[in-house]
């Protein structure tokens, strides 16, 4: 659906009859094209980002089959992790080049088509703004991708000295979440202090917590990459 507005020109004189949807103008139309322009079709659009959620969440609720039907619709679609809006599986979010985002909630595979042409669906509210840091990257980065993660910033833990990272920890005040609430900074401390084998044995034994708790699974589904960088932080080659 479309609201049709008669002006007397568009400045571009040269191309009429013109048709203009969403600033994107179409010229030397006939009455058949001018039908399909209206509708998206033809039209030159700028890239947008087209992503769909395919954590535990979106997969359970149906969102690999709206991912294949976005792409049938012509979509260049980006696979991402959920985003927090577990409720509102399968999801959908355009985001345009400008950085605005439209976010498209229990979407079926028939919504696809009119979702790829931005018509006649209604999109979610925005969302209040939120500092996320943890979860930062979950809904937005490609979480097979690892270029996609260093485009925001990843990995750049590595480059830092254990000596830093486990200074940074303690000046933070962070403590684990074992029940016992034990300074993280101090613990990385010790560990850093270890032989080789035992560091290899703490590192097994993060991996296994953090499978267990459903929080960090999503950040494992989400991001992926945040975790690998985690993992050797504080310890010596």
């Amino acid at each position: 659906m479309f609201t049709l507005d008669e002006v007397a020109c568009l400045g571009c004189c040269s191309l009429a009859p013109v048709l203009m949807v969403d600033g994107h103008t179409a010229g030397k139309l006939t009455p058949a094209t001018a039908v399909r322009c209206a509708e998206g079709e033809g039209m030159k659009r700028r890239p947008v980002e087209i992503r769909v959620g395919l954590g535990s969440c979106g997969v359970a609720s149906g969102g690999e089959a709206v991912r294949d039907a976005l792409v049938k619709a012509g979509a260049a679609v980006k696979t991402v992790g959920c985003n927090g809006m577990c409720y509102r599986e399968p999801l959908v979010e355009v985001v345009e080049a400008d950085g605005r985002v439209a976010t498209y909630g229990n979407v079926t595979p028939e919504m696809a088509k009119s979702i790829v042409r931005r018509r006649g669906w209604q999109a979610e509210p925005p969302a209040p703004p939120k500092h996320r840091i943890v979860l930062e990257n979950c809904g937005i980065v490609d979480p097979l991708n690892i270029d996609d993660y260093l485009e925001r910033g990843g990995y750049r833990a590595l480059t830092i000295s254990p000596e830093e990272v486990i200074a940074a920890i303690t000046e933070s005040g962070l403590r684990g979440r074992g029940g016992a609430g034990f300074p993280h900074g101090a613990q990385m401390g010790a560990r850093a202090r270890a032989a080789g084998r035992r560091q290899v044995r703490h590192l097994q034994w993060r991996l296994k917590a953090i499978r267990a708790r459903f929080m960090d699974r999503l950040v494992l589904e989400s991001d992926p990459h945040r975790v690998l960088e985690g993992l050797p932080s504080g310890l010596r080659p």
